[in-house]
């Protein structure tokens, strides 16, 4: 804007708001006046310019001392006169006073004479938005700063001026400032707390982010700030926020009885710098005794965090991840998962879990990632179509639009649409599908106490290891030989093997029990599905087949032998269910008859064994492959899945709600659907094939790396003088509920790191200015690591900061340093956890946002052509079926009895069977004993003292579905008529 057409706007600008300011004192509003007096635009021009910068902020103190009514200056968060270092430049001075003026206008007395604090709130935050962007942030804060003493002392309106005051600072790069917008924050939600938790817990962080700044800021700031914080926390109602009081000690010069919290020892610095050893010792000193006091702060925070809404561990079909309740904030450490109160059952847990992620980490979820991936691609496409560019994108997407607008006339759009309802609707029904038996088999795996030798470093038992540190037992100054280092390995294997093997004798019939009963999801299907194959296997083989060689098995056939049972991408969404179903069923009976001689190669040369050939599959048999040729073969199958995925709607064929052929309707939807198919022979379109392909490829590549369980860990950082010096000094949560504690337990570290690497994270910690960081346990199941280790890896993540740690506490071996932001390792494990989302996009619609946003956006549309009509009522219909969680159990136990049909068992008995009638069909009395003779029989069939006592009252519950061969009880087998 020019010169003389801002001073005119910003003249009009003030008349505009002296005209409103009817409540305010007339001799301010006559002060003014006499500025605006002149007769003509110039000359009031030039009035404004010959008022010093003082006399602008006279009026405009004048006029907020007036409206609070205290009869002094509006202050801002340090005393004094908001405005006393104004911009020396007359431009400074009058985009500030045109912004002042303008927030006084919107305090203009509404009924009763009455201002509203949430409309000058938000004026306040429009206006010091284009100060902000007027390149004068410090301007903007100043403002703000006057306005969040003009606005009533506990009020809701505060804290977004407070908050944009902090965002002002912090653009504004003055410690000061940045310290006073994060007090200010601090001050509302305190202010604004009530009984509830979760605004509690607002409070808490906010005020623990405040200490962190004004830590950074000047002296006489840091007083003011901490006096105006402590007075206000140490109300009766504030009590929760005691610990974190004690931090602002330091800062106030007479801090009273706070002083017997603080003690005598100086608060140390988040981060701090030594040059000699009696400083490093001093420093050393601090941290411990910070870090002990940290303690007491962490347990006030995890008491204030809301309970996870997560019930039940699960894993995610989509991005091949595990979470369990226990260790959403808490990370094993040493042995502390073996003290959890809950060690047996977490143990049970995890082998659960794992077997998932592991048995979707083959074709099945090489159909889900080609599914997802193709689903980004159309979603981004989808996005950008009509000229959308990024920021109107985000917009949308903030505005709460999961998928892009949809107009109801625009035949384009509906087509979208619908290829993007059908792509998920696809990775449902697999999930559907496969459901029973994925939870059979993690069943079944959980007795199996698998314990591989130790180079097996790929298996269920291999991660559950991760689970635990191992450490090197030495006297001092021994070095150990190779073979007795072994030893201790081979004695740490079989510790964490025998525990897995006590927890599965003492809990599994019971756990069997309960699950068998559970409503919604068929495990008992899936298990007798499972056991039905695992006993043909023993009948064919002559030989009592061990559960843990049987599992081994079962996760590779699971993984690497469904290719051709997963249906075309390309089919309609329920041609594509029915179709999943019938290739589930034929690929389970396939299983059940593998011939002997492929039984034995699969069984003695288990797939997770690097030292052998490995095994591979081919046609539904296991063949020996070459990990060249297993990788070729998987890429193809990738590929050909992803190229059927983006033919979504392409047929001809799935056009019939049309009419018959003939009918102009029928005639057009055709045309759509062949144009679609001749779009993907294009050049373009077989890139964008390539580029989806390769995106999914590296989903599964970085799933490898398998997290099991993350904290939020309070540190202290001291920076030595040279490498191995400094030292970083953490407090980790390890424990949900150790053994004779209710409380979480905790550990201290304090890990060595080289001078370049401490002074990257000081870097980290100055910009940010958090107390936390991220410690995270992760399991390498991708080789990452040459030569592959059995061994947990531990994630340190400060902003950019990423430090990762071999967890080995014989090395302590660091394998990614803080300092090396481009280590492959460091790439990948964001990649893993903390992805680059293209405009939040990377991700399959979960729940029935999708299915909302449809039908909002179709549901109330004006009436449309009958072509049009038609095609949204079937939009209509599809996002109902993916917000209808009924139809999914629905469709689950109808796989899942098509799946025990296949393998021998009655309709009728396996109907009940996915029906979950475990209940119905046996008696009260009985129900324990059948769950063990499930698991005895599962562990290793053989001649069972135990089984023949009980195998008459088994045989009359009503559940009569064992059987005594050569080689003792098992379930009986596939395809023998399992059940009469």
């Amino acid at each position: 804007m020019e010169r003389e057409e801002f001073r005119d706007g910003l003249l009009l600008s003030l008349r505009h708001a002296l005209q409103e300011l009817t409540a305010f004192d007339q001799s301010a509003i006559a002060l003014a006046k006499q500025v605006l007096s002149a007769p003509t635009i110039g000359d009031s021009t030039d009035a404004l310019f010959r008022l010093t910068p003082a006399g602008w902020v006279v009026l405009v103190d004048y006029c907020a001392a007036n409206w609070t009514g205290n009869g002094r200056h509006a202050l801002d968060l340090f005393g004094g006169s908001s405005f006393s270092y104004l911009h020396p430049k007359p431009e400074g001075v009058l985009v500030l006073v045109h912004a002042s003026f303008a927030l006084l206008a919107a305090l203009a007395a509404e009924e009763a004479g009455e201002a509203n604090p949430a409309r000058l709130s938000a004026s306040g935050i429009e206006l010091a938005g284009q100060v902000e962007a007027a390149g004068l942030p410090a301007i903007a804060h100043r403002l703000l700063s006057c306005l969040f003493h003009l606005l009533p002392a506990v009020s809701a309106a505060r804290l977004p001026v407070a908050e944009k005051c902090l965002q002002c600072g912090e653009a504004a790069g003055q410690t000061d400032l940045v310290a006073a917008g994060a007090a200010a924050c601090a001050l509302c939600r305190i202010d604004l707390a009530g009984e509830t938790q979760a605004e509690r817990l607002a409070a808490f962080e906010a005020l623990e982010l405040a200490i962190e700044r004004i830590s950074a800021a000047s002296e006489a700031a840091r007083e003011q700030l901490a006096v105006a914080l402590v007075s206000l926390s140490r109300k009766p109602e504030n009590l929760y926020l005691q610990n974190l009081l004690v931090h602002l000690v330091p800062h106030i010069k007479n801090a009273g009885g706070l002083t017997l919290l603080a003690g005598k020892q100086p608060w140390p610095a988040r981060v701090t710098e030594f040059s000699d050893d009696e400083d490093e010792t001093a420093a050393m000193e601090a941290h411990v005794w910070a870090l002990r006091h940290d303690l007491e702060v962490d347990r006030d925070h995890l008491g204030l965090l809301p309970v996870p809404a997560l019930r039940n561990p699960t894993a995610d079909w989509l991005d091949w991840t595990l979470s369990h309740p226990a260790y959403l904030r808490a990370v094993p450490n040493g042995r502390s998962f073996l003290e959890e109160k809950d060690a047996q059952r977490h143990l049970l847990d995890f082998a659960h879990e794992v077997t998932h992620v592991k048995s979707l980490l083959g074709y099945l979820g090489l159909a889900m990632a080609a599914l997802r991936a193709v689903l980004l691609h159309r979603r981004i496409n989808d996005w950008a179509r009509g000229g959308r560019g990024p920021e109107e994108i985000l917009a949308l997407r903030r505005a709460g639009f999961e998928a892009p607008p949809i107009d109801p006339t625009n035949e384009a759009d509906l087509l979208c649409a619908e290829i993007t309802l059908e792509l998920v609707l696809k990775a449902r029904a697999l999930q559907d599908v496969w459901t029973a038996w994925m939870e059979g088999l993690a069943v079944f795996g959980e007795a199996a106490a698998e314990v591989p030798d130790p180079d097996a470093t790929q298996s269920v038992g291999a991660a559950l290891r991760c689970l635990v540190d191992f450490r090197v037992e030495r006297k001092p100054g021994q070095e150990l030989t190779q073979e007795e280092l072994q030893a201790q390995v081979e004695a740490f294997f079989d510790d964490v093997g025998g525990r897995w093997a006590s927890a599965a004798e003492a809990r599994v019939p019971g756990r069997l029990r309960e699950l068998m009963a559970t409503p919604h999801t068929p495990y008992l299907a899936g298990y007798l599905a499972v056991r039905g194959v695992v006993a043909a296997w023993r009948a064919r083989l002559g030989r009592p087949l061990g559960g843990p060689a049987a599992f081994r098995a079962l996760v590779s056939a699971t993984r690497l032998s469904i290719a051709d049972s997963i249906p075309s991408l390309a089919l309609r969404s329920d041609r594509f269910a029915a179709a999943a179903e019938a290739g589930l069923s034929a690929w389970v009976k396939r299983l059940a008859g593998l011939p002997a001689d492929r039984l034995d190669l699969l069984l003695t040369d288990p797939a997770e064994d690097e030292r052998r050939p490995p095994l591979g599959w081919r046609d539904g048999c296991s063949v020996q492959l070459s990990s060249e040729e297993q990788a070729a073969l998987a890429g193809n199958v990738l590929r050909r899945m992803v190229s059927e995925a983006f033919l979504s709607l392409a047929d001809p064929a799935d056009v019939g709600r049309w009419g018959a052929a003939g009918d102009p309707d029928h005639e057009k939807a055709a045309r759509w659907a062949k144009g679609l198919a001749e779009l993907r022979q294009r050049e373009d379109s077989k890139t964008e094939e390539a580029e989806a392909a390769q995106m999914a490829s590296s989903w599964l590549t970085l799933a490898m790396l398998l997290p099991l369980g993350r904290a939020d860990a309070r540190f202290y950082l001291a920076v030595g003088p040279e490498d191995s010096k400094s030292r970083l000094s953490l407090i980790i949560r390890k424990a949900t509920r150790a053994v004779g504690m209710e409380l979480p337990s905790s550990d201290f570290l304090m890990l060595p790191l080289s001078r370049q690497t401490a002074t990257a994270l000081a870097e980290e910690v100055r910009a940010r200015g958090t107390p936390r960081m991220e410690v995270l346990r992760l399991v390498d199941l991708g080789h990452y690591v040459a030569p592959p280790l059995p061994w947990p890896l531990v994630v340190l993540r400060y902003g950019d900061w990423l430090h990762v740690l071999l967890g080995d506490r014989s090395t302590n071996a660091t394998l990614v340093d803080g300092a090396d932001r481009d280590h492959p390792l460091a790439n990948a494990i964001r990649g893993r956890l903390w992805p680059e989302d293209p405009i939040g996009l990377d991700a399959m619609p979960r729940g029935d946002a999708l299915a909302s946003h449809t039908l909002a956006q179709l549901g109330a549309a004006p009436p449309g052509d009958s072509f049009t009509m038609v095609w949204r009522s079937a939009l209509c219909t599809l996002a109902e079926r993916i917000g209808d969680e009924s139809a999914r159990r629905t469709a689950q136990c109808r796989a899942a009895s098509l799946m025990l049909e296949a393998l021998g068992h009655t309709p009728a008995h396996a109907a009940e069977y996915a029906a979950q009638r475990f209940e119905a069909l046996t008696k009260r009395a009985f129900r324990l004993n059948i769950a063990t003779s499930l698991f005895r029989t599962g562990c290793l069939p053989g001649q069972d003292p135990w089984l023949d006592q009980r195998a008459a009252e088994v045989a009359a519950s009503g559940f009569d579905i064992f059987e005594r061969g050569a080689h003792g009880w098992d379930v009986r087998a596939a395809s023998q008529g399992t059940t009469a």
